[in-house]
């Protein structure tokens, strides 16, 4: 019966139930994602055509494409629309409410290629003597060296430091989700979980780091705040960086030097970049 009134659903109103039964799978970023594709173009073009879920077909799914591009949604953003709603339809399958996914037999919008920016040596190397006095510094610099994405950067606890054996463990991620900052112990991929060496400029800096924690600590004494006292890149009071101002201030410090503007999450196709050029795997 539950099979039944679902595939006679119309598809706006499937899709809206479908996420929320799903919301509890996801991180609340990515539900916070599905939620915007459908709330603000999803859902009202499919209430317009009255399309029930047992009727769906890729010509209807095409023609949404279509109406995308007529928005001027480029490839790439129509793509994420694509991934939705194949998901959401994949669970119809599996819970026997229809029997194919009509997203199959649509045809996935196509996007050109993303040629990613990246510095050379020697402008990774002005960008590092720039960013020495720099509020960021250590979160630049750990990115830099390591190619850390921006969330695990900010993620970085002490406990992943072992100055003994010198290495650095990636274990953990921030994500910033309505506002607010979460830490997860949870990363993107089984290969984001690793374990590096612990370089020596590296090192220099993160015992800085506890040494100006330290100093605040003594300076602002009840004003430190002492939430974050795990993770490694903290302002002056102790408050962790929010992953956005981590890219605006990025942003904002290449242009005040007249660097050549590369968003932040290249310092990792940066890293990449040069140790391919000294051969490493």
């Amino acid at each position: 019966r539950e099979r039944l009134r679902l595939s006679n659903s119309p598809v706006d109103e499937y899709l809206v139930e479908w996420l929320e039964d799903h919301k509890r799978n996801i991180t609340t970023r990515t539900y916070e994602g599905y939620k915007s594709y459908i709330d603000q173009r999803i859902v009202p073009y499919f209430r317009e055509k009255h399309i029930l879920v047992k009727d769906m077909t890729g010509d209807n799914i095409n023609a949404f494409y279509r109406y995308l591009t007529e928005q001027g949604l480029k490839g790439t953003s129509q793509q994420r629309y694509h991934s939705v709603l194949h998901l959401a339809f994949k669970t119809a399958v599996k819970r026997r409410i229809i029997p194919a996914n009509p997203v199959d037999q649509a045809d996935r919008p196509k996007s050109k290629p993303f040629i990613a920016s990246y510095y050379n040596a020697d402008e990774m190397k002005k960008l590092l003597e720039i960013a020495e006095k720099d509020e960021l510094h250590l979160v630049i610099l750990l990115t830099a060296y390591y190619g850390l994405r921006r969330s695990e950067v900010l993620g970085l606890k002490w406990s992943a430091i072992d100055f003994t054996d010198k290495k650095i463990a990636i274990r953990h991620k921030v994500l910033e989700e309505s506002g607010e900052i979460h830490g997860y112990d949870v990363m993107k991929t089984k290969s984001s979980y690793r374990t590096l060496p612990l370089i020596p400029v590296v090192e220099e800096a993160l015992r800085n780091q506890i040494s100006f924690r330290d100093e605040m600590k003594k300076a602002f004494r009840k004003g430190y705040c002492t939430d974050y006292e795990e993770y490694i890149c903290t302002d002056a009071l102790g408050r962790l960086y929010r992953p956005d101002y981590a890219s605006e201030h990025f942003a904002l410090l290449l242009k005040k030097n007249g660097l050549r503007h590369i968003r932040f999450h290249e310092l990792r196709h940066s890293c990449a970049s040069l140790l391919l050029a000294k051969k490493v795997p």
